[in-house]
């Protein structure tokens, strides 16, 4: 271990998928991008691609008849998987972790006054699907989005709050695609391409029940 890693470890509390991916050479953090890609590209079957002046490597492809696109960042190791959407719902459905968890947030919530009441977001809810999973909306937009996930399948709703918990992930559904996106540090992860395969299954069933269900 050389010194510039005792430090970082000593001040940065010791091993995360995070660090393990930025605090490498550039060239490094490249390669690692490219590898991870190609093992996807695989999977899809297509090539990786330099996007943003090599600020991102890029694969597209197939998986169960659905188009998809995994796209990652080189500079911090993150991942953002999109499929299109032929047919999708007019709002924005925005599922975010939070990793402080629905404890702390009402707990947080229990001490605004009426300092807190013109905060630009005071009048949106929170509906909580597991402990650091939730959507935030105005209540009336928000019955709309849960009334959509509940059309998901007990076993897709259930595979969904599973590999979100655990890769820490938001999921964004707009008008022309889904997007699913582990935290940053996937490829800091020696189980990293095996995470964003699961995400791919994982965008691929949710776009087909997106398309057939939601309104």
């Amino acid at each position: 271990m050389g010194l510039f890693d005792w430090f970082r470890k000593l001040f940065m509390g010791g091993d995360d998928p995070f660090d393990d991916h930025f605090f490498q050479s550039d060239d490094q953090k490249k390669k690692n991008a490219f590898d991870a890609a190609l093992e996807i590209g695989s999977f899809l079957g297509g090539e990786p691609k330099e996007r943003y002046g090599g600020g991102e490597v890029h694969v597209s492809g197939d998986y169960d008849g659905r188009a998809i696109r995994v796209k990652f960042s080189v500079t911090f190791g993150g991942v953002e998987i999109q499929t299109k959407l032929a047919k999708s719902p007019g709002s924005l459905f925005l599922m975010m972790h939070d990793s402080d968890g629905q404890a702390k947030y009402v707990m947080s919530n229990e001490d605004k006054d009426d300092w807190d009441e013109g905060d630009a977001f005071s009048s949106r809810n929170r509906h909580w699907f597991s402990e650091h999973l939730y959507i935030e909306d105005d209540p009336e937009d928000l019955k709309k989005k849960i009334a959509n996930y509940d059309k998901l399948s007990t076993e897709l709703r259930s595979e969904l709050t599973d590999l979100m918990e655990l890769g820490q992930a938001s999921l964004s559904v707009s008008r022309e695609r889904l997007e699913l996106s582990p935290w940053k540090g996937v490829l800091g992860r020696k189980d990293g391409v095996a995470v964003v395969t699961q995400f791919v299954q994982l965008a691929a069933k949710l776009g087909n029940a997106v398309e057939a269900n939601w309104s």
